[in-house]
Parts: structure tokens; sequence; C-alpha cells
């Protein structure tokens, strides 16, 4: 939200009215408790926002139909990142195994039958243990998509590691179904940055 309001842009909070309230900010409306919050408005703001930061639980749907871009954070799976765009952004929540108590590589999490898993029980039941993007993780996303919907020079620049990702990502589902599938959208510059040596087998 801070970053934002930096660059000058106003943040909504979507969602309903069962959501704990915000503390108050600067610049942040907390829409799902706004007296004018209705199903236009929802359909309104996802349609003339500059981008939205979501997760898989569903609004992001919205505003991509609008072409607007979206950021997907905090995904268990990576499923949802073959539905995702060219000037959409993805990270993943990464995920360890605790018998060798290390990360599970982006290889096998494209794959089945990591790709499909959707909760808790599910990883639970095969000895795995979600963990959250943190703070810094989605501010870093959340800059680079600032860049790239304000900086035409970077909207279609990618790093190498972004790049491999992607072919990865490619690659994963040719193994999976047999077919070949062109992947759109980039997994954060920061991100994969970070999480580079979960690239390798």
């Amino acid at each position: 939200v801070k970053k934002i309001n930096e660059m000058g842009g106003i943040v909504f909070r979507m969602g309903d009215a069962s959501m704990t309230k915000m503390p108050k900010l600067d610049n942040c409306i907390d829409y799902v408790h706004h007296k004018l919050k209705s199903d236009f408005m929802d359909v309104f703001l996802a349609a003339t926002s500059k981008f939205c930061l979501g997760t898989s639980s569903g609004y992001f749907r919205i505003p991509r139909f609008f072409g607007v871009p979206v950021i997907l954070a905090d995904c268990s799976n990576l499923s949802q990142y073959f539905s995702l765009k060219s000037k959409d952004l993805f990270i993943s929540r990464p995920i360890k195994d605790l018998n060798s108590n290390k990360l599970v590589n982006f290889k096998k999490l494209l794959l089945p039958p990591y790709l499909y898993f959707t909760s808790d029980k599910e990883y639970k039941k095969n000895n795995l243990s979600v963990i959250a993007n943190t703070e810094d993780e989605i501010l870093e996303t959340t800059s680079e998509m600032i860049r790239k919907v304000f900086t035409k020079d970077e909207e279609k620049t990618e790093t190498f590691l972004q790049k491999k990702f992607k072919l990865l990502a490619e690659k994963s589902i040719f193994e999976s179904l047999g077919e070949k599938q062109n992947i759109f959208a980039s997994i954060g510059a920061n991100f994969i940055k970070q999480y580079e040596y979960l690239l390798s087998d």
C-alpha cells in the first residue's frame, strides 16, 4: 500500500464484509466495508484499475476480463500460472518437503500431483509444508508491476531466469499432457532470483 501511495496511486481493498477491518492508511480505501460497495462497483473498480494484486481466491478474474494486469501472489500451487497473460506477474508459495527438510524444486511443482494440490489436508497428507510469501516478495513484485505498467521500456523485458522458468513450465505441460502450450505470464524477477536454485533438478 505504501509503495503504491509513493507512486501517487490509491489502493482499494476488495473482498467481502466478513473480513476484518483494516487500520486507516492514507490513500487506502477499505472498500469491503464502504457504504458504496455493490456488485456494480466491484466490476467498475476491477475494470478501471491500473493493476490488481490478488490471490487465486477468484476476484482477479474480473480485472483480467477487462485486460487489466494482475499480480497473482501467495498461491500454494502453480496451476493458476498457466492461465495468466503476458501483462501478468506470478509468485508462488514455496513448498517444503518435511521428510528432507528442503524446498521442492519447480520442476516437481509444475507436474502432478503437486500441480493439483489445493488444500492444507492434501499437503499434510504428503508431508509437505506451505510457506507464505513474505512482505518483501510481494513488495518487490508490486514494484516490478508498477514499472511494467508505467515504464514502456520494461513492459516486454524479461530476465534470463524469468525466461528459464517459463520454458520449464512449457516443458512440464508437454510432459504432462503430451501437447505444446505457450506460457505468457512472467514469474516475479526478484522472486525467481531468490529461488534460482529451485530451477535445477
